[in-house]
């Protein structure tokens, strides 16, 4: 196994863009001579296990690219490489939902000033940054105190042919998911069976309970996506679960009548309108989403499991 590539592969994963390649092959050079000079002390090649130990005497891959990537005080020097990545992901992706919803209200709502709710978004931004840096400090410190990293095994690097997701992507969609939880939790609500089931009719309600537990359960996978890169037969079915639950939910919520809003009567006739289309759109992505999946560990093909 090709275990070297692997290594400066994943390595890698945890370094900016614009010395990602340069510390790689500087990495790779350096291993190259290490390999060479063991196997020329041995006069032979190096054994599979040889190799593995060889690796991990490097350090885990968090480890190495901590020494390209500098420190703070507030993260541990191992997850630093992981934190700035992560951080960045997040403010580029809050940014980007800004501007989106700026749009969407210009367009759809009402026009507005450029910088409506700018203050709002700025907030919810810095707030999330130190929310993270304080989840980052706490199990950096678990981390260290545990030596989780002194007993790294190289044998669980994904094989080079693995369907592995970028730790920009999993950053992204685990903020995103982050986020769209934390909005949910805005809408108030009483979390009892009745409302789950629908028993309350409050379809609005019952959908963003649904959501809720959507998020919930998406959520763990792309966190450890950053970690573990590669996608496993578990990952996969737990967002099949999810999105078979979703559905469950949206069947429920399909049986309900869309709320009356005595307020405001033009909403409440385009609420009606328009939310057998969402929960129509949810439904049709979630089950995308579902034999997107099923392909992709190749059941009910003749296809050989991409990954695993």
């Amino acid at each position: 196994m090709n275990w070297l590539g692997r290594y400066v592969k994943e390595v890698a994963r945890y370094l900016p863009g614009r010395n990602r390649n340069d510390v790689a092959e500087e990495l790779q050079s350096l291993l190259d001579e290490k390999i060479a000079d063991r196997e020329a002390s041995l006069e032979r090649e190096l054994t599979d296990d040889e190799m593995v130990e060889l690796i991990r005497s490097f350090g885990h891959p968090l480890k190495v690219a901590a020494n390209y990537s500098g420190s703070n005080e507030l993260v541990s020097r191992d997850l630093y490489p992981l934190y700035l990545l992560v951080t960045r992901y997040f403010v580029v992706s809050s940014i980007a939902a800004y501007l989106l919803f700026v749009v969407w209200r210009n367009l759809v709502v009402e026009p507005t000033f450029p910088g409506y709710q700018l203050g709002v978004a700025f907030n919810f931004t810095f707030a999330w940054i130190g929310i993270i840096t304080v989840i980052f400090h706490y199990i950096g410190r678990h981390i260290e105190s545990q030596h989780l990293l002194e007993r790294w095994n190289p044998r669980t690097l994904p094989p080079a042919e693995s369907e592995t997701l970028p730790i920009a992507a999993s950053a992204f969609v685990g903020m995103l998911v982050l986020g769209w939880f934390v909005a949910l939790n805005l809408v108030p609500m009483d979390h009892s069976l009745d409302l789950l089931l629908g028993r309350e009719g409050n379809l609005i309600l019952t959908f963003v309970f649904w959501l809720k537990i959507q998020a919930v359960m998406v959520f763990p996978v792309y966190f450890l996506l950053m970690f573990m890169p590669a996608w496993t037969t578990g990952k996969r079915l737990t967002i099949i679960a999810s999105d078979v639950a979703m559905l469950f939910g949206l069947g429920i919520c399909m049986t309900l009548e869309t709320p009356a809003l005595p307020a405001n009567p033009g909403t409440s006739s385009w609420l009606a309108v328009t939310a057998p289309l969402i929960l129509s759109a949810w439904m049709l992505g979630n089950v995308i989403d579902i034999a997107h999946h099923i392909r992709r560990m190749g059941l009910f093909t003749s296809q050989v499991p991409i990954v695993d």
